[in-house]
């Protein structure tokens, strides 16, 4: 990427499954629904890019963020991570270029 004018930033809310693209960089969504997020293999993104989510309701719903290839947090890719939250949060997601690590959420959604 070369700046900000490559970045097609995700304006609609996902509420169901969805892979994520090479040009997605903020992804909303609805946990209603409980849908499933993937990200693409780490191998295939570059290393350091990153995915920030934002839940948009606040309710018990589930979100669970799985990847095409390497893990997320040390779980198995295809496994997933089930993320609940009651309020409305966001979390990053980083690529080392093998694997995918999240963190930084303002609402402990990972």
């Amino acid at each position: 990427m070369s700046g900000a004018d490559n970045i097609n930033y995700t304006t609609t809310t996902k509420t169901a499954n969805y892979t994520i693209t090479a040009n997605d960089s903020v992804i909303f969504y609805d946990p209603t629904a409980a849908p499933v997020i993937t990200l693409p293999a780490a191998s295939a993104a570059l290393a350091g890019r990153n995915y920030v989510f934002i839940q948009t309701v606040s309710n018990a719903g589930q979100m669970t963020l799985k990847t095409a290839g390497g893990t997320i947090n040390g779980t198995a890719g295809g496994t997933g991570i089930a993320i609940t939250a009651s309020k409305i949060g966001q979390f990053d997601v980083f690529c080392d270029g093998t694997n995918w690590w999240g963190g930084n959420s303002t609402a402990g959604l990972l």
